[in-house]
This record gives C-alpha cells, sequence and structure tokens, in this order.
C-alpha cells in the first residue's frame, strides 16, 4: 500500500513539473511557419502575454526574450520576430528598415 501512494506521488510530481515545462522558448519559436493557425501558435509557444487585433506579444522575463507573431485576418501567420535582450540578438525584422 505505501509503495503504490509513493509510486502515485512521484508520477504526480514528474507530471505537474513536465506540465510546468516552459513553452515560449527559441527552439519552438523558430517552428513557427508563415501560414500557421493562431491555434496552433498558442499549442506550440502557450497563451501570449499580450493579444492586439493581429498581434501577439510573448516575453519571457527571466531569459529577457520577447517575440511578436503577426497574423492575417484569417488568424494565419504572416510575420514573427524574436529579440534576446541580453544579447542583442533580432531576427524576423525588416533589414531595410536599418539603411
Amino acid at each position: 500500500m505505501k509503495r503504490g501512494i509513493l509510486g502515485l506521488t512521484l508520477a504526480t510530481a514528474l507530471f505537474a513539473l513536465v506540465g510546468c515545462a516552459e513553452k515560449f522558448t527559441h527552439e519552438r519559436f523558430q517552428t513557427i511557419r508563415q501560414g500557421d493557425e493562431s491555434a496552433h501558435v498558442e499549442r506550440t509557444l502557450g497563451a501570449p502575454e499580450t493579444r492586439m487585433e493581429g498581434v501577439w506579444f510573448y516575453r519571457n522575463w527571466k531569459t529577457d526574450q520577447s517575440a511578436r507573431i503577426m497574423f492575417d485576418g484569417e488568424g494565419r501567420v504572416v510575420n514573427k520576430e524574436w529579440v534576446n535582450g541580453s544579447t542583442g540578438e533580432w531576427e524576423g525584422h525588416d533589414k531595410a528598415i536599418d539603411k
């Protein structure tokens, strides 16, 4: 009986740890493609910190990383940007803006 309770407790703790895994990561962000539906983005990255019409914003304050996902009127990805505030990495922005 004690073994069963211990096993159940350990399984519950493991499930809780896996369920709390960070969804908003650079690796997951890179899997988002133009044309993906908003539901796919949310399954992949989790719920955005801010939702505005046509734009979702993600932020991880611990790692100083953020992203912006832009959608068309049908809820499909048209563009995305990633910023790492610690390293200055910025991908996805229009390079012509820098000229």
